[in-house]
């Protein structure tokens, strides 16, 4: 077929976006199925964090207050209904429906990609979206699990859907401006959609347009976040603020191993067509739709968020997924306008390069998920299940191996939950102002330990594994294997240690 890329009839788009949706459901879910079921995907660090708030929340401690949460709340406003409404088939049955919940969060923001790309650049962009979305590695390994990113990149789409309405009307305004607030109360990291809706303002009564969306925005903001900040001030903005500017170098800390990882072979379609897009935006700027001009705002401070923040892991690149899949999608419309002056042979290579992109990245995306699965970690947390009594004491690093025998964190007497031990730690080390080249030389010092250290005097069991190697300081490790007899370890999947006879508590 030749023409432009509004040629295609628009019925048959918004067709081929839903089965796209669909296919990107399958992508995330897949993993999930099958013997051993969700628990046979490994339980990310984050994902034991935020449902173990989410779990506490619904029992009435609040973060800040009661335990360090290092990120705004509103994550935990759509996680804790989940969790109370599935937890009377325990725990773990809850967390499996939360990771369900994920992949259909997914699919909902292949469609809000896609739809939002249609409206920058028509029907074909919409088309290139919506594939780019379902086989983006990064996006589809954490829309299977509980991370802030799923809901995240679900409020940042839809705020740019609201937003690049034409005409923007003052109720478009509000809901984008509602969900800005929403995005900046998950993740701080919404604040550079929020500033992309205000740089790409609409001309005819900007002022009144941007009143309209900043108020909107700081009373979602004041909403989900005002009643914990309330509650708890200074520990809000000691975790929120302080603990984000404070905290020691760690994971990729090198900037050149962080732009590999940013433009990885896995997604390497979607960056290598997201240039194109760039391009596009730096020649035409003036030209560019209000979503191009978004789009391009945002891949470009998300690209200088990640290059600047103290830490980076892999599954940050999810969060850079809508901005780039956007400006790839504006790049292969524009690639295939261009090519229709050209000639049928112009838009056929055009064809070929785009289909072979997104099945070389649908191919990385099937590798990624046959490495999701572990059909021995099943065994592992049903041993694991088998050594600890429901009675007994039982302290964890990682909140995951808690939510695997069925509870949540311990709560030790006279002690806040143990939600996030890593955040917890860093939070004590550099709480007096100390400052530390990296996280393990920060785990070494003695202001990190006293906590973690109290907390294991008071447990029957702990659970330590490789995270216990690393978070605990020498010091504390003696005293462990001084107190403590190793019952269980799974190769390093986890180890589970018992208080020596005559020591153990109840």
């Amino acid at each position: 077929m030749t023409g432009t890329s509004t040629d295609i009839p628009e019925k048959q788009v918004t067709w081929a976006i839903g089965t796209l949706a669909l296919a990107g459901w399958l992508f995330r879910a897949s993993p999930l199925a099958g013997d051993g079921g969700a628990w046979a995907v490994k339980v990310d660090y984050d994902e034991g964090v935020y449902f173990s708030a989410a779990g506490w929340l619904t029992h009435g401690a609040l973060p800040y207050r009661d335990f360090t949460f290092v990120h705004p709340p509103g994550f935990l406003w759509l996680l804790a209904p989940l969790v109370a409404l599935f937890s009377k088939g325990g725990v773990a049955a809850a967390f499996v429906a939360a990771r369900w919940v994920a992949t259909w969060i997914g699919a909902a923001n292949v469609v809000l990609a896609a739809s939002v790309a249609r409206r920058a650049a028509g029907p074909l962009a919409g088309l290139a979206a919506a594939a780019f979305y379902a086989t983006y590695p990064e996006a589809m390994a954490v829309e299977r699990g509980v991370f802030l990113e799923p809901a995240l990149n679900l409020l940042c789409l839809g705020m740019a859907l609201a937003w690049t309405r034409e005409p923007l009307v003052r109720r478009g305004a509000w809901i984008a401006g509602a969900l800005a607030g929403a995005a900046v109360a998950t993740k701080l990291w919404g604040g550079i959609w929020l500033v992309g809706c205000l740089v790409s303002a609409p001309e005819g009564e900007r002022v009144r347009t941007l009143k309209t969306f900043g108020l909107a925005a700081l009373a979602a903001f004041a909403v989900l976040a005002g009643p914990f900040l309330l509650m708890a001030p200074r520990a809000f903005f000691g975790d929120v603020l302080a603990f984000q500017l404070h905290r020691p170098p760690d994971n990729l800390a090198d900037r050149w191993a962080r732009v590999q990882e940013i433009f990885s072979p896995r997604h390497a379609a979607t960056w290598l067509f997201a240039i194109v897009g760039v391009a596009k935006g730096v020649f035409r700027w003036r030209a560019l739709e209000r979503g191009e001009r978004l789009a391009l705002f945002a891949y470009g401070a998300t690209l200088a968020a990640f290059l600047s923040a103290p830490a980076f892991w892999s599954q940050y690149d999810a969060f850079l997924a809508p901005a780039e899949v956007v400006l790839a999608a504006v790049g292969v419309a524009w690639l295939w306008n261009i090519s229709a002056s050209v000639g049928g042979m112009a838009q056929l290579a055009v064809a070929l390069a785009m289909t072979a992109g997104i099945a070389l990245q649908g191919g990385k995306a099937s590798r990624v998920n046959r490495n999701a699965r572990d059909d021995g970690l099943p065994k592992v947390w049903a041993r694991l299940r088998a050594q600890v009594p429901a009675e007994a004491s039982f302290f964890a690093l990682e909140p995951a191996w808690s939510l695997a025998v069925d509870r949540l964190p311990e709560r030790l007497p006279g002690a806040e939950p143990w939600v996030d031990s890593y955040g917890r730690m860093l939070s004590e080390a550099t709480a007096a102002g100390a400052r530390f080249a990296d996280a393990a030389t920060a785990f070494q010092s003695e202001s990190s330990q006293g906590s973690v250290r109290a907390a294991l005097e008071q447990a029957r069991f702990a659970a330590l594994g490789g995270r216990g190697r690393w978070q605990l300081s020498a010091a504390t490790w003696a005293w462990v294997e001084a107190h403590f007899e190793r019952r269980m370890d799974m190769e390093g999947e986890v180890d589970l240690w018992e208080r020596r006879k005559g020591e153990r508590p109840p």
